[in-house]
């Protein structure tokens, strides 16, 4: 899989959308969206630097959208610092709402939680040195993959977003499980790190950091959190 590539879950995977679309349903705590998004579609225009700067300069920005808790950003802060020595910055939230999510598939697009980040954020946006990672509880799709029915994260040279819906144990109807959770984001967030910020490419291995085919849990679950 490519840089440019994602995590994505199988549409023939068994897990129920309707504990997803009722999450995206009831949202009701949050502002509609202080910028103007467009229609997601595959051209919708996103400008993302072309060159990325060298490994050894780029810093990480961590965004919590909507109701992402910013206590597990916090902890992974603590993770990456403690563990590698990274200083991650979290900046400040940017609200969700249904208006700008695909109330059919109950779900958001990929390009627009790009386009918000880029609105918020325009300096960090067109900065080379800078990684934005987003972070939402809310399922995600890619328009771009027509085949794929969403995804775990996407990214692109200078930034990325992670779903946590699919990571989360509710969903499967079992007990919420927040040490599980906390490390299925974390082996995500480990890979995009892995090739966004060290530069490393994506792996055969199944149970490598940077697995390149992750399926689904079952596969998200086997990774090993090394390289």
């Amino acid at each position: 899989m490519s840089l440019a590539g994602a995590s994505a879950l199988a549409a023939s995977c068994n897990i129920p959308v309707a504990p997803l679309r009722r999450r995206f349903a009831e949202m009701r705590d949050w502002p509609e969206a202080g910028v103007d998004v467009p229609d997601a579609h595959p051209g919708m225009a996103i400008q993302i630097p072309a060159a990325a700067a060298p490994v050894g300069d780029r810093r990480v920005a961590l965004i919590p959208f909507g109701n992402f808790p910013v206590s597990l950003l916090q902890v992974l802060q603590f993770y990456y610092r403690d563990r590698f020595g990274l200083a991650l910055e979290i900046r400040d939230r940017l609200p969700l709402s249904t208006n700008v999510g695909d109330a059919q598939r109950g779900q958001f697009a990929v390009p627009r939680l790009y386009y918000m980040m880029q609105q918020a954020y325009p300096a960090e946006w067109a900065n080379p040195k800078l990684l934005l990672f987003g972070f939402t509880s809310y399922d995600l799709y890619q328009p771009l993959k027509r085949d794929w029915s969403f995804v775990f994260t996407w990214r692109d040279a200078n930034a990325a977003v992670l779903s946590a819906a699919r990571m989360d144990e509710t969903v499967l109807g079992r007990a919420s499980n927040p040490v599980l959770l906390e490390t299925r984001v974390r082996k995500m967030t480990t890979k995009n790190l892995a090739l966004l910020l060290y530069g490393l490419e994506t792996s055969s291995d199944p149970k490598s950091a940077v697995y390149g085919d992750v399926g689904g849990i079952e596969e998200l679950d086997a990774m090993m959190e090394r390289f």
